[in-house]
């Protein structure tokens, strides 16, 4: 494993706020503000013909207002390099100093850190520059993290050792298909209830699209939803899953038909759709609990910079939709068919000790079903870390491509496949980059079923 890999996985396994795959521009708040010893991870693509980006430490979140503490702003036309600045009223003096680590269609990982007197940049495990903190500026008012301009962002990592009791997190890009909250915590030893909403706004009074909310003393998990500051018709069937003084995990799934959950690795509950999904912006959680782990994972749509496809997306009616938290085996139906321009993604995590796992495209359900494509990533070849292609017509497999360069799956460690079905090809990026390619050897038109299996915990299958 690579040093980067492994700052990526050290992070990613950190208590804190962690968001993947968020749209740009992306604005988050800074859970308690930022302090001393506080590192930001921002692991990203430069696409093609790039003008600039910025990431911005800034006191606020409405970027006509907010004072920028740090301004990092890599710029690729004309004279190529990375500028640094502040503004508050007005603009600072820039700092600019030392050749660009960015280089377009190119991936990289940034690590922020802070300290009593400066900001310190490291790219790709190098360090990069340092930053001074401005006459008043301290870095004590920094409140929220921002993201803008020509970039592709895999993931943002914000480890923390507490969270605040209160949290209200943005969603990027507001609530879509495939779009999954991953929350984490212990319950009080003497909870009387606490919430989780997904609603249209940081506010007390904004709409909520899904209201989850645990009450002890009545033995029930309330779920509704506020629209117009009335409160819809209360659902509380189920049993009450949680436990007071006991550690809990919720995973919340925005799909097509309602809000499906999962707590402490089992299906709870399905809520249908009252309200439009699409208009939530804001994850708000409060009450009896603290609050250890928050996961914003957002769907991948976004291409690595290679594909060049400027194909629209529609997320609120992707053709399919499965979540399989926990799990190691999924099937699902493609009933429109795989054809060239659909984008079949496939999101997970490795387990601690795999073998093997793979992705099969294939033209039935069945165990001996014909294979279109089988993507088929193992640890246990006796070459080493190999990604092995093929297909099997009849029985009979084809001739196998293997590749093992820079092998893109590390144990305990969540990862995005994205297929991209092109008129002769299949190309596959593996978290947000470009990886192999597999010419296509069956009619395409036969392809009606996914099957994923293997050393691998599934998290959701869709077909963009």
């Amino acid at each position: 494993m690579s040093l980067i890999n492994k700052v990526i996985q050290k992070a990613e396994k950190e208590p804190g706020l962690h968001y993947r795959n968020p749209s740009v521009p992306h604005v988050c708040a800074i859970p308690g503000g930022l302090s001393i010893g506080t590192k930001i991870f921002i692991q990203g693509t430069v696409p093609k013909n790039p003008d600039r980006f910025a990431i911005n430490l800034q006191r606020g979140s409405d970027p006509e207002s907010a004072d920028i503490y740090f301004h990092f702003n890599p710029r690729f036309q004309d004279t190529v390099c990375v500028v640094r600045n502040s503004y508050s009223g007005e603009w600072g003096e820039e700092e600019k100093d030392g050749d660009s680590p960015f280089s377009p269609t190119m991936p990289f990982l940034m690590v922020i850190s802070a300290f009593s007197n400066e900001y310190e940049v490291e790219v790709n495990n190098n360090t990069f520059t340092t930053f001074k903190h401005r006459e008043g500026l301290p870095l004590s008012n920094v409140t929220h993290l921002s993201i803008t301009g020509d970039v592709i962002i895999q993931a943002v990592q914000i480890p923390m050792e507490a969270l605040p009791k209160h949290l209200r997190f943005s969603i990027p890009g507001e609530t879509k298909t495939g779009d999954m909250f991953c929350i984490r915590g212990e319950v009080s030893g003497d909870a009387e209830r606490f919430i989780v909403n997904i609603q249209c706004g940081p506010g007390m009074a904004d709409d909520v699209v899904f209201h989850f909310n645990p009450r002890f003393p009545d033995g029930v998990v309330v779920r509704n939803t506020r629209s117009d500051d009335t409160w819809g018709e209360e659902e509380r069937d189920g049993n009450m899953p949680f436990t007071p003084g006991e550690s809990f995990e919720l995973v919340i799934c925005a799909a097509s038909d309602g809000f499906h959950t999962r707590v402490n690795g089992q299906e709870f509950i399905k809520f249908d759709h009252r309200l439009e999904m699409h208009k939530a912006c804001t994850l708000y959680i409060e009450g009896d609990v603290a609050i250890k782990d928050v996961w914003i994972n957002s769907t991948p749509t976004k291409l690595p910079p290679e594909f060049d496809d400027d194909t629209p997306r529609d997320l609120q009616r992707s053709s399919l939709q499965q979540f399989f938290s926990l799990n190691d085996s999924a099937v699902c139906r493609i009933s429109n068919g795989f054809c060239p321009g659909s984008i079949l993604v496939i999101s997970g995590a490795v387990v601690k000790e795999p073998s093997r796992f793979s992705v099969n495209l294939q033209c039935d359900s069945c165990e001996d079903a014909d294979i279109l494509y089988h993507f088929n990533p193992r640890w246990d070849d006796p070459e080493g870390e190999v990604v092995v292609q093929n297909s099997r017509d009849e029985g009979v497999w084809g001739e196998e491509i293997r590749t093992s360069e820079k092998f893109p799956f590390f144990p305990e460690s969540n990862f995005d496949i994205q297929i991209f079905c092109q008129a002769d090809n299949y190309r596959v990026a593996v978290n947000g980059v470009s990886y192999v390619e597999f010419p296509h050897r069956l009619d395409l038109s036969r392809g009606d079923h996914v099957l994923v299996h293997g050393d691998v915990h599934i998290q959701r299958v869709l077909l963009l």
